[in-house]
C-alpha cells in the first residue's frame, strides 16, 4: 500500500515538475541561457554573438566559468541596463577584446565604462575575428548606431596575422 502512495506521488511530482518548468520557461523567463552565446552563420563559415543571451561561458574546463550578457545588437556588455549617452567608445579586437576568459568588469570595456560613465562603451571584440572582419562590424555599427563615436580602439595582436589568412 505503501508504495503505491509513493508511485503516485512520485508520478504527481514529476508532472507538476514538468507543467511548471514549461510554464516558467515559456512564459516567465525570456532570456536565453546557454553555455555559448556563439550562433554560425553563413553554412558554418562565420560566426557571432546572439542576440539578448545569457550564457555562463567557460574557456577551458580547469578556469571558473564566466558571464557573458549581449544586447539585441549581439554585443557583448555588463548586463545592466544601459542610458544612452551622447557619445561613444568602441573597441574592436579579438579574444583578447572580448575578454574570453575573463568577467566583464576585467575587460579593457568595462575598466573604460567604470571610469568614463559619460560614455557609451561597445565591446565589438570576437574571438578569432580579423581585421577585415573588424572594419565590417564597425561599418555595420556605424549604419545602426546614431551616437557619436569619439574613440575607436582597435587592440591587432601575432594571432590576427593568421586570422586574416
Amino acid at each position: 500500500m505503501k508504495l503505491k502512495i509513493f508511485i503516485i506521488n512520485f508520478i504527481i511530482f514529476i508532472f507538476l515538475f514538468i507543467f511548471a518548468d514549461i510554464i516558467f520557461s515559456k512564459f516567465i523567463f525570456k532570456r536565453s541561457v546557454d553555455n555559448k552565446c556563439y550562433e554560425h552563420v553563413d553554412e558554418g563559415r562565420f560566426y557571432r554573438l546572439r542576440k539578448n543571451c545569457f550564457a555562463n561561458m567557460r574557456f577551458v574546463s580547469t578556469i571558473d566559468s564566466y558571464k557573458v550578457f549581449t544586447d539585441e545588437n549581439r554585443i557583448r556588455y555588463s548586463g545592466q541596463k544601459r542610458t544612452l549617452k551622447n557619445e561613444s567608445i568602441i573597441f574592436l579586437g579579438d579574444s583578447s577584446t572580448f575578454g574570453l576568459g575573463v568577467k566583464w568588469e576585467d575587460t579593457f570595456t568595462g575598466i573604460i565604462e567604470k571610469k568614463f560613465p559619460k560614455y557609451n562603451t561597445y565591446n565589438l571584440g570576437m574571438p578569432s575575428y580579423s581585421p577585415t572582419v573588424y572594419k565590417f562590424v564597425l561599418d555595420e555599427f556605424i549604419k545602426k548606431n546614431k551616437s557619436k563615436i569619439k574613440k575607436v580602439f582597435v587592440f591587432i595582436d601575432l594571432t590576427d596575422v593568421s586570422d586574416e589568412g
